[in-house]
């Protein structure tokens, strides 16, 4: 998606640096940490540029709006909103991905909770979870867990590759079921593993 700037000027030599990598967008929730110390840890070692700007807004739509408003300043290569099923009905969900799908901006959506490809590091779940119960399943593979733990990327990477198939299979397994992968129906699963898979092509 990355666009041809104009009228701006000319770039200081940090951005042009900048422009030389492939560029990702990541739009989280607001006060969504979690998210947020996750993908912060991929600038560690991918050579992607990673820009996670703090928002105000926790609206499915208004994240999509925010992101539509943020790739018309920049050029990025990939633009992505990450938020939560939860608290959000199908009105909501369906409204951000139509608005998503007309602006070109991708949408990883866990259901119920983000921790849902965390636990898929360790294991496979089909049975649908509420937030309490996915906490209480993470604990028992992940005992020290903290949403604002800045290891957690660490200790659970050696199960990504896992993660990725196994989200990728639950997905199939609502599918055969009739049930919407961005839906509330579709408990539990997570489409985080789609923006991974797009940061590791990146670099």
């Amino acid at each position: 998606m990355r666009k041809t700037a104009t009228g701006r000027g000319n770039r200081d030599s940090k951005r042009k640096l900048i422009q030389e990598k492939k560029v990702i967008l990541i739009i989280c929730e607001k006060g969504n940490q979690t998210e947020r110390i996750y993908f912060k840890k991929f600038r560690n070692f991918r050579t992607s540029v990673i820009i996670i700007p703090t928002t105000k807004v926790t609206k499915p739509e208004k994240l999509i709006e925010y992101a539509i408003e943020k790739s018309k300043m920049e050029n990025y290569d990939s633009v992505w909103c990450v938020f939560d099923v939860d608290a959000n009905s199908n009105q909501n969900i369906h409204q951000a991905k139509q608005l998503a799908d007309r602006h070109d901006i991708q949408i990883a959506v866990s259901n119920p909770s983000f921790e849902f490809w965390y636990l898929l590091h360790y294991e496979d779940c089909r049975r649908a979870l509420t937030n309490p119960e996915l906490l209480i399943e993470l604990s028992r593979v992940l005992p020290d867990y903290s949403k604002t733990d800045e290891n957690t990327f660490y200790t659970i990477q050696q199960g990504q590759n896992c993660a990725i198939s196994r989200a990728g299979k639950i997905n199939e397994y609502h599918i055969a079921n009739g049930n919407g992968i961005y839906t509330r129906e579709s408990n539990p699963s997570t489409q985080v593993h789609t923006l991974v898979v797009d940061i590791m092509k990146m670099t």
